[in-house]
């Protein structure tokens, strides 16, 4: 596998992008739902957009949800990321999908 099939993450390893499947293995099915705060420290805003072009290009159905002000671990209480407005939306749209 050549390193354009492989997406970078913020500590300098690999994410090794299932989009780069060979030709002979069925397309992925699903949707992906990927939620994020758009301050997370961990991928930054380039590489969000990478992963975003990539599944748009794959043509695999995602939603790409980027909080505004909301760094990473927003979802758990208790810790300083937390964000309850944040946390409601994006329990919502989980449920959203597991129920469609």
């Amino acid at each position: 596998m050549n390193s354009t099939t492989l997406i970078p993450v913020a500590d300098g390893t690999t994410l090794r992008a299932y989009l780069a499947r060979p030709a002979s293995d069925p397309a992925p099915t699903g949707v992906i739902l990927y939620l994020v705060g758009e301050d997370d420290a961990l991928i930054d805003a380039g590489q969000r957009e990478q992963i975003r072009a990539a599944l748009e290009s794959a043509g695999v159905k995602h939603e790409l949800v980027s909080y505004p002000g909301v760094g990473h671990a927003f979802f758990w209480p208790g810790t300083p990321p937390y964000s309850a407005t944040a946390r409601a939306d994006a329990w919502g749209r989980v449920l959203e999908l597991l129920a469609s």
